[in-house]
């Protein structure tokens, strides 16, 4: 097998996010997910902090993390470190895989 079910089914069955590869393929999706996320954390921040109409919460809310691109190991935890570290204007409970 080979070409673009390939690569999905490895990103999501065997791929751990943790930055030392040998296999070049993995390498390749380190760099990609860590480029990812810090455009996807980037864009959310950007559209909280722009939201006009954005409710004034009670308290701590949860951020869950779903589909095929959050299924890899190591996701939520990559994820939550660029999150936290990028001024987040909503105060999270948690992030959590779905």
């Amino acid at each position: 097998m080979s070409g673009p079910n390939h690569i999905r089914i490895l990103k999501e069955q065997s791929f751990y996010i943790n930055g030392h590869f040998e296999n070049k393929l993995h390498q390749v999706l380190s760099v990609y997910y860590d480029d990812m996320i810090q455009s996807l954390v980037a864009a959310l921040r950007k559209a909280f902090q722009g939201a006009r109409n954005l409710p004034k919460l009670a308290r701590p809310v949860p951020l869950v993390l779903s589909g095929g691109t959050a299924m890899p190991k190591g996701f939520r935890d990559r994820f939550e470190m660029v999150l936290r570290a990028s001024d987040f204007p909503v105060e999270l409970s948690e992030i959590r895989r779905q």
